[in-house]
């Protein structure tokens, strides 16, 4: 339901009207079923809290992005002397950048998928409550704020602000087995979820 998008995993663009409405059909459905069922503890709206650096440029999102840029700035001329591109005449050549790079248009851009996908988050939320008041929101992130919150939304304060219980994928097999390594991702989701339970979900 467009929870997880690493670039290899067929992520499901959310932008696009036909992908949400069958995203939200799905959402809906599984809900209606599984509310009632005693097994059910809750739902886990986005698995491992981050996207790709590399996604998404479709047409839907890229025209999302243009409002976005139009909400943000009084005006066409205005972009142009924020981001010292002065040859826009319309804000259909207007196109998100391709690398990140400290330039304005990126920062923009990085800005607007976190806003993005969040929004997504909050859609997925908002969908299921209205249809289950009873059981937890739960997420999980990567314990990833600390080196890919700019690339890579992985804002665990954020995520973690949104949802009833919230968690973290931490594989030590990964990461190494220093004991540091381990307690900066416990510690830092312990913050994030500010007294909120939280828990290691992979």
């Amino acid at each position: 339901t467009g929870g997880f998008g690493d670039g290899s995993s067929g992520v499901l663009c959310l932008d696009c009207p036909e992908a949400k409405e069958l995203a939200g059909r799905f959402l809906t459905n599984l809900v209606l079923r599984y509310k009632d069922h005693e097994a059910l503890a809750g739902y886990d709206v986005w698995n491992e809290c981050n996207y790709s650096p590399h996604i998404c440029y479709c047409r839907f999102t890229k025209d999302k992005f243009r409002q976005w840029l139009k909400d943000k700035y009084s005006s066409l001329q205005e972009l142009n002397q924020v981001w010292h591109r002065y040859s826009y005449t319309a804000w259909e050549q207007v196109e998100p950048p391709a690398q990140t790079a400290p330039y304005p248009e990126c920062m923009d851009w990085l800005a607007f998928k976190k806003d993005n996908f969040y929004e997504h988050m909050q859609w997925r939320i908002d969908l299921i409550r209205s249809l289950d008041n009873q059981n937890l929101i739960t997420a999980h992130g990567i314990a990833g704020s600390l080196h890919i919150m700019a690339s890579m939304g992985a804002d665990d304060w954020l995520a973690a602000s949104k949802v009833d219980v919230y968690g973290f994928t931490w594989v030590a097999s990964r990461k190494g087995g220093e004991p540091w390594k381990q307690w900066h991702a416990v510690d830092l989701v312990r913050s994030a979820s500010r007294g909120k339970p939280f828990w290691h979900a992979e």
